[in-house]
């Protein structure tokens, strides 16, 4: 008869926690989901960059190609989607490094019209993609996270000359 009675206990105490674990494992599971979803929109914004960082310079003239190859890269990622406000942007531009020592100045000055200066001086130029997408957890409403999450990621490159 005693045996009985912890089976039954066992049981009842089972099902008062169940409900919490069923809640952490969702939580668990959706944080999951939102931290890959950060990492697949860097990557995005890391393969715009890429393109428009390419060797001779032209690619980082073209703002609407980087921004293509950052949406292609994302579109099939199966978590969320490249979101339209804030529209993702593409942009150049240089800095001027003193080549005086070994190593690239800690401080370059900003050359906004990437015009190549003589030595010491160097223009070096640069693109940055800014990309962001919104993902929803695909699981059933957990009441202390976000159904839905914006990712914002800037990824900068410097361009091969």
């Amino acid at each position: 008869m005693n045996a009985s009675r912890q089976a039954g206990n066992a049981i009842v105490e089972f099902a008062l926690v169940l409900p919490f674990l069923l809640l952490i494992t969702l939580g668990i599971i959706a944080l999951g989901r939102y931290t890959y979803f950060g990492i697949v929109v860097a990557n995005a914004a890391r393969a715009g960059a890429l393109y428009g960082a390419q060797p001779g310079g032209g690619a980082a003239e073209d703002s609407a190609g980087m921004i293509l190859a950052a949406e292609n890269d994302m579109s099939n990622n199966g978590v969320g989607s490249v979101a339209s406000s804030p529209a993702p942007t593409a942009t150049k531009y240089c800095m001027y490094w003193v080549a005086t020592t070994p190593n690239p100045s800690p401080n370059p000055t900003a050359n906004p019209t990437c015009a190549q200066t003589s030595y010491p001086n160097i223009a070096v130029q640069y693109v940055t993609v800014t990309l962001t997408g919104k993902a929803s957890s695909g699981l059933p409403r957990v009441p202390f996270l976000p159904s839905t999450i914006t990712v914002t990621r800037t990824a900068v490159q410097r361009v091969q000359q």
